[in-house]
């Protein structure tokens, strides 16, 4: 087994020292590490955590889910997709998404009528009496409130008003989401702290994020050294076993969040030494959610030190990241809603025994089509084809027809691709190659910068028109299978159908059986992936992804084998400078040698 820290040198070894991706020396003051083999435990330990953390952000529960936060009022408020809902609700979940949230006297009900799809713990009900400790200022309701196993409505109490949160697992910020920037793991930073426990909690006044007043209870106080300089945080509790700490150092607004920082603790008992990790230290909800409400640091948790551990900030001023996303680019490929879609031929390689040239808008005879031009192999795309085709095969009877086109410069190469993925692909959909080398038939005006564009054609004319950067099963599958059915007729099905059996909404469609990847969760697969190719990824970034991966390699031999058929297929591409920073192509390299496909033969030719 080709172990983490084997990897880590290898790569290392290809382009800096140790010590430039944060593998720590030591320093004044730091928590001393008594063996390299230790210090290497330590490091996974942290980098475990900070998958964890990060998984948990864009899990259906997490900060990223977040579309909502409606503060109640005494009366009724309508919970639904119309504009005049209080309670707004994505379109596309349906208008039997429906109900009435009243506010009587501090108590909440939620009612909901027959049919309506909004289950309270998994079933339907017509009146519930929504629970939540009024005792607190703050407090959660533990009633789990759904609808179709995507949206969640949870009853808040925030300085002692009531709200609705309403979080969708198919949120535009987890589609986003390329993980979190980290500082390297610095055992400085891991330092012996003391905890001093008050008699009894004291209340502490401070504000939120909005500049709101609040108050927090005080629990005890932590102090430390650092620098051979000592410090004090006041601390709270985030659980009855666990420290919270809010705190601002000479890094906020620099290098790191500017309102400040959270860290967490196991509660130690009062008087007890315990390890304060500042390389656990992590950005409040609101720098990913503007429907948040975070607390912000005391003015006495405000730090005279820099401490450049933990996660980093994420705009270029060194200040609080923006909380309206930027709009995106309309981007265009291929003939527009309301064009004509002209003829053109493409060749057919796949399910044939000899090529044959298919002219798709021909065959469809002004009935609807759907054209799926391939400009880059990936997964993403191929698992975005592969899924939609399925469902566009299934609707074959319905009258509709489909084409799959691979683009590429060289067609012998393009062919040789093809038929490498085909087993990735849905059988019985005409599928080949374009006649027109990278760009496409000429008439249509593809763009090559995107991964997929997919065209639905009824009438000779485009009736839909996506034209995709970044496939997203979550986000874009449900869209063009809407657009199908628009034409086609029939019920707009939903994620979980698109894709099978899957249990998770948030995962891909496995592949079909006998494929090497089947049981390999891929999209928590790109997840990691996609860090380490992004161009803007710093060395440091390239490191930390790539270590990741690699204890996932370590860990199930199903992901090593397809992280080496990913790295495999990327280098023999020819395509590998699309890839990344020449770091990141330096492990895709590595990977391509270490797993790939040709790896065992090499192996068995030595024996």
């Amino acid at each position: 087994m080709f172990l983490l820290r084997n990897v880590a040198s290898a790569i290392l070894a290809m382009a800096m020292p140790i010590h430039a991706i944060g593998m720590p020396v030591q320093a004044t003051g730091e928590k001393p590490v008594e063996s390299k083999d230790e210090e290497a435990e330590y490091i996974r330990s942290i980098e475990d955590w900070r998958f964890e953390n990060e998984k948990k952000l864009a899990s259906p529960n997490g900060w990223l889910a977040l579309t909502a936060h409606v503060w109640l009022e005494p009366g009724e408020q309508s919970i639904g997709t119309r504009p005049s809902d209080a309670i707004r609700l994505p379109g596309d979940v349906g208008e039997s998404a429906r109900g009435v949230v009243r506010v009587d006297n501090g108590q909440v009900y939620l009612f909901t009528e027959e049919g309506s799809t909004i289950r309270v713990n998994g079933e339907h009900q017509a009146k519930t009496a929504w629970r939540i400790d009024s005792s607190k200022a703050e407090s959660d309701s533990e009633e789990l409130v759904t609808i179709d196993d995507r949206i969640r409505l949870q009853l808040v109490r925030r300085s002692n008003r009531l709200a609705i949160r309403v979080r969708d697992a198919r949120s535009d910020a987890i589609a986003r989401f390329a993980g979190k920037k980290w500082f390297p793991v610095n055992p400085k930073y891991r330092v012996d702290a003391t905890y001093h426990a008050y008699e009894s909690p004291k209340a502490m006044p401070i504000v939120n994020i909005r500049g709101d007043a609040m108050v927090a209870e005080v629990v005890g106080y932590v102090e430390f050294t650092l620098n051979d300089k000592p410090y004090r945080l006041d601390a709270m509790l985030d659980s009855p076993t666990e420290l919270f700490l809010i705190f601002k150092d000479l890094t906020s607004g620099k290098t790191t969040y500017g309102p400040g920082r959270f860290l967490n603790a196991p509660l130690p008992t009062d008087g007890a030494t315990f390890a304060l990790d500042f390389n656990k230290s992590y950005n409040p909800p609101c720098t990913f959610s503007p429907h948040t409400l975070c607390p912000m640091p005391p003015k006495q948790n405000h730090l005279l030190v820099e401490i450049p551990a933990g996660e980093k900030r994420y705009d270029g001023k060194g200040t609080e990241v923006s909380q309206d996303a930027p709009p995106k680019p309309k981007v265009y490929s291929g003939p527009q809603v309301g064009e004509a879609a002209p003829n053109f031929r493409f060749l057919k390689t796949l399910g044939t025994e000899e090529p044959e040239e298919l002219d798709p808008i021909a065959i469809a005879d002004g009935k609807p089509a759907l054209l799926v031009f391939l400009h880059d192999v990936n997964r993403q795309s191929i698992s975005m084809t592969r899924t939609l085709t399925k469902y566009a095969a299934s609707r074959t009877n319905d009258g509709l027809t489909t084409s799959v086109i691979l683009l590429g410069d060289d067609a012998s190469a393009a062919e040789a691709t093809l038929k490498r993925i085909q087993h990735a692909l849905t059988s019985g959909i005409p599928t080949g190659i374009s006649l027109d080398g990278r760009e496409g038939p000429g008439a249509y005006g593809l763009n090559r910068m995107v991964q997929l564009t997919v065209l639905v054609v009824d009438g000779g004319k485009v009736t839909a028109n996506f034209a995709l950067i970044q496939p997203s099963l979550q986000v874009d599958l449900p869209m063009i299978a809407a657009a199908i059915v628009e034409r086609i007729g029939g019920d707009k099905p939903e994620l979980k159908q698109l894709l099978g059996d899957e249990p998770q909404m948030q995962r891909a469609a496995n592949s079909q059986p006998g494929n090497p990847s089947e049981g390999v969760d891929m999209d928590r697969l790109r997840s990691l992936v996609r860090p380490l190719i992004q161009l803007s990824a710093s060395d440091e970034q390239v490191d930390e992804a790539a270590i990741a991966i690699e204890k996932e390699i370590d860990a199930d031999p199903k992901i090593r084998r397809e992280i080496g058929r990913i790295a495999s297929t990327i280098v023999g591409s020819g395509n590998l400078a699309n890839y990344g920073t020449p770091r990141a192509q330096a492990v895709l390299k590595l990977w391509a040698e270490k797993y790939g496909p040709a790896t065992k033969e090499s192996r068995n030719e030595k024996r």
